[in-house]
């Protein structure tokens, strides 16, 4: 399986030299700070990747620019440089729902805004078995995406069902971060005339990563290769985790009845009898052999998380 994923909500720290401003104006009331105080801030904010149309405008009114055609000189500028820079800050880059023990491509793009090549280091989130190249390359004015790979393991291992009572391993989440850093890089360029002097200025992007993991593997694509569950594998992974995979023999949950009646029936005399008679007046509600022999499906499912949802309330 193959994933695209994009980091999102990347906010450029070094935009807080201009929100900076914007809270001193409101706080102290002032009614215009100094040009040179303004264009400094978003100067800087820019030469690290950051421009904001209406933030900029504003901050050069209140400094004095009032002439329409200043100010679109001073934005032009500004984005110009903005454009040539690559931002830092920090993010959310959620991965959605993950199966453990299954490798997953992740393709995270990565852009050079810069006018000259720079080499991305990266650091991955190891606990959560993320793996990619340490570095990039990456040409000026490029995108390179960059594969990465997610294969979670439980470390320690989850131990496999039936699981003690009041504790359910079958959903949980994980997180860590990813951070991308490159230096400043400073190029200089002689000519006849004069010297240019570019400078592509530091960046470090974290991205902090969240995924939901369901215990055991996806559902076999219909028609493909993968080997599909038998429906013992297929029942068993329904009263475990109370996810259905279809498959050729067991096409819908009811035709896990009869298993999950013989699982709830082994539930009640291995794990629940014994919490049972230390508390008999939390369990009062348990149904005899006789009524789960009778019980739907879900019925069944039902009785088990209240089960483990008792027990976990007298630990």
């Amino acid at each position: 399986m193959r994933i695209a994923s994009r980091a999102r909500g990347l906010a450029a720290a070094t935009a807080l030299a201009v929100l900076a401003l914007l809270t001193a104006r409101a706080a102290a009331q002032a009614p215009q700070y100094s040009l040179d105080a303004v264009t400094a801030a978003l100067k800087d904010a820019a030469n690290h990747g950051n421009f904001d149309e209406d933030t900029a405008t504003e901050l050069l009114k209140d400094a004095g620019v009032t002439s329409p055609a200043d100010i679109k000189t001073w934005l032009d500028q500004l984005r110009n440089t903005a454009a040539g820079q690559n931002a830092s800050g920090k993010g959310d880059w959620n991965l959605g729902q993950i199966h453990t023990g299954t490798l997953y491509r992740v393709t995270y793009p990565l852009t050079n805004n810069c006018k000259v090549a720079q080499t991305v280091s990266i650091t991955y989130p190891d606990k959560i078995g993320m793996q990619g190249p340490p570095t990039v390359d990456v040409p000026p004015h490029s995108t390179i995406n960059v594969p990465m790979t997610l294969n979670y393991t439980p470390n320690p291992p989850i131990p496999k069902p039936p699981w003690p009572l009041g504790i359910d391993f079958s959903h949980f989440d994980i997180e860590g971060d990813i951070t991308l850093t490159h230096p400043q890089f400073q190029k200089t360029t002689e000519t006849a005339d004069a010297i240019y002097s570019y400078t592509c200025y530091k960046m470090q992007r974290t991205h902090h990563i969240t995924a939901n993991v369901v215990l055991g593997p996806p559902p076999a694509a219909p028609g493909g290769g993968n080997p599909k569950p038998t429906k013992s594998q297929t029942c068993e992974t329904l009263w475990n985790t109370r996810n259905f995979y279809p498959d050729s023999i067991v096409r819908q949950p009811n035709d896990c009845r009869d298993s999950l009646v013989q699982s709830a029936l082994d539930f009640l005399h291995v794990l629940i009898e014994p919490a049972r008679s230390a508390n008999p007046g939390q369990w009062t509600w348990l149904p005899t052999e006789a009524q789960i022999q009778q019980m739907s499906t879900s019925q069944l499912l039902d009785f088990k998380a209240r089960a483990n949802l008792t027990a976990a309330a007298l630990k």
